[in-house]
């Protein structure tokens, strides 16, 4: 599937139900492992702008939300529109306490929701 260029696209079925597995899992494992460590780590290698054109959430707003406590939330993302777009939903959800770009990608942590 060729990716879209867009800034905000229609999500697609297997988009949903693939958001769906992800937000079941991380709302179960996101409490097992705060349990047994200081600090929980996400990584979002393949995140897009955080959410689709009908309103729906992307992956980076799935993850925060099954998120029950302080996380350390890393998401990566290339195109500059794209990034903007996620940095933007981003503000309003959550406190970021570091904003990088590394080699044109935006790299965004989140210690606090």
């Amino acid at each position: 599937m060729a990716v879209p260029q867009e800034i905000l696209w229609p999500i697609g079925p297997h988009t949903k139900a693939k958001h769906e597995i992800l937000k079941k899992y991380l709302q179960r494992w996101f409490p097992i492992l705060n349990k047994y460590y200081k600090r929980v780590v996400y990584i979002d290698g393949f995140c897009g702008p955080g959410r689709y054109e009908g309103g729906e959430l992307g992956s980076p707003l799935i993850a925060l939300k099954a998120a029950l406590s302080t996380i350390c939330a890393i998401f990566i993302k290339s195109n500059l529109e794209k990034k903007r777009s996620l940095l933007d939903i981003l503000k309003c959800w959550i406190v970021i306490t570091e904003l990088y770009t590394i080699y044109f990608s935006l790299v965004i942590i989140v210690l606090a929701m």
